[in-house]
């Protein structure tokens, strides 16, 4: 996936973020200008998860309504 958003145009990441997360699974912070939370496609939270635990900064989290 690095290989991929690295030579990726701008248009594409669009693409690429939109089959990784849910409509609105960017949840982001405006007044700290950081990214908070993730909501990403039941299909792909394996991998996501196997690729975000390596930063020590993932927690899986339950989905709240």
């Amino acid at each position: 996936m690095g290989a991929s958003w690295s030579e990726a145009a701008p248009e594409e990441w669009h693409d690429i973020v939109g089959g990784l997360l849910m409509v609105g699974g960017l949840v982001y912070n405006l007044e700290r200008q950081v990214i908070v939370g993730l909501i990403p496609r039941p299909s792909v939270l394996p991998v996501l998860a196997l690729g975000l635990q390596q930063t020590e900064k993932w927690e899986q989290r339950e989905e709240r309504h």
